[in-house]
């Protein structure tokens, strides 16, 4: 009977000390979600029409980009992986100066109006925006507004933080999901320290509507910067630049799409995952947004295949995929693609301005300040 006795009292100090163990591992890897709620957008026209003089500048947001500006830093050399790919990219053939041109102009545009006029209290601007079924939504650092997509009439306008829920908040990115008729918005708190990211997506296909505001700190806390946003049938991707406080590496949030369109909990570790990685993995890196039936019909990639697109070296970019489910994804970066860019794309590396070429006859260049992928 004692020798049971103490034979209980070890597995029970067993078990204590692996619960206790599971517990600590999934706090240090788990993310802070802070915020997880439904907000109104008229709501929000409403309370800043009732306090006028709450509308204005966000005193604490910063004058300029949080991590310094992109000349302040400078990545260590990028390597190709091992089994990395080598594309090279066919030449641009240079056009026939005695060729035959087109008599008349391109095609005016169907429409078009006067957007958000930026007062230019933040720099940069940060603009974005998407257009949806009847409406045209534009964001930047200052204010959020949404347009009538027929004649450009201005519907509804707020300040940027009022939408987002947070003071010195930044960086806004927007997409309209054909396929499930939402808008998928994400944006960040620039203040450099314990940053949280904010993920934000329409109840309907009215933006001026219900609108779910979820918000979590990337662990280890910082600045998450630039996050860029995408998304497939499945997930939603967001890429950041991480600072904490120099430049940490790519971070990489992945959280399951139908779930959180659904309204479910969103829970890192279960519906949700991060990816985090060092310096020798680049930097900004950018989901590729994939449109599937009945809006895309061809080239769609696997089902699960993300892909990952980067500024590299000076003349290549670096595709590569993140495979699997939620949350055990895998960022497969030792098996890149480096598609070689071709000879008029000088942007440089990572810090170095460069510039663009356009076509030809154009001589003049254009100003491309940095090889950041913004759009995919």
């Amino acid at each position: 009977m004692q020798f049971k006795t103490k034979q209980t009292l070890v597995m029970r100090k067993i078990f204590t000390l692996l619960v206790v163990s599971f517990l600590m591992m999934q706090f240090a890897s788990a993310q802070i979600v802070i915020r997880d709620e439904i907000v109104n957008f008229m709501d929000m026209v409403a309370w800043e029409k009732a306090h006028p003089e709450l509308v204005k500048p966000c005193p604490t947001c910063p004058k300029k980009e949080a991590d310094g500006g992109w000349e302040e830093f400078v990545l260590p050399p990028q390597g190709i992986p091992p089994g990395g790919i080598i594309k090279m990219a066919p030449e641009i053939p240079k056009r026939d100066p005695n060729a035959p041109r087109p008599d008349a102009p391109s095609r005016a545009p169907v429409q078009q109006w006067l957007g958000h006029v930026d007062p230019g209290t933040i720099i940069p601007p940060d603009s974005y925006g998407a257009i949806g079924l009847d409406k045209v939504v534009t964001a930047t650092n200052d204010f959020l507004r949404i347009h009538n997509k027929v004649g450009g009439g201005v519907l509804s306008t707020v300040t940027f933080s009022t939408f987002t829920g947070v003071g010195s908040s930044c960086d806004p990115q927007l997409f309209f999901d054909p396929n499930t008729q939402r808008w998928i918005f994400c944006a960040i708190r620039c203040t450099g320290s314990n940053d949280q990211v904010i993920v934000m997506a329409s109840l309907t296909s009215d933006p001026q509507g219900a609108w779910r505001n979820f918000q979590f700190i990337p662990v280890p806390g910082g600045l998450p910067d630039h996050p860029y946003l995408g998304y497939d049938d499945t997930k939603i991707v967001i890429g950041a630049r991480k600072f904490n406080p120099g430049f940490q590496g790519p971070d990489i949030y992945l959280i399951d799409k139908a779930a959180f369109l659904a309204g479910t909990p969103i829970t890192f570790g279960t519906n949700a995952q991060t990816i985090s990685r060092t310096a020798a993995d680049g930097d900004s890196p950018r989901p590729v947004t994939v449109y599937f039936p009945p809006f895309s019909n061809s080239g769609n990639p696997s089902p699960g295949t993300v892909y990952i697109l980067q500024s590299w070296t000076s003349n290549s970019l670096r595709l590569s995929t993140i495979t699997g489910a939620i949350p055990a994804c895998v960022w497969n970066t030792g098996s890149a693609v480096f598609p070689t860019a071709p000879d008029n794309w000088t942007a440089g590396g990572m810090g170095n301005p460069g510039s663009v070429t356009q076509q030809p006859p154009e001589t003049r260049r254009l100003a491309a300040n940095d090889a950041r992928v913004s759009s995919a």
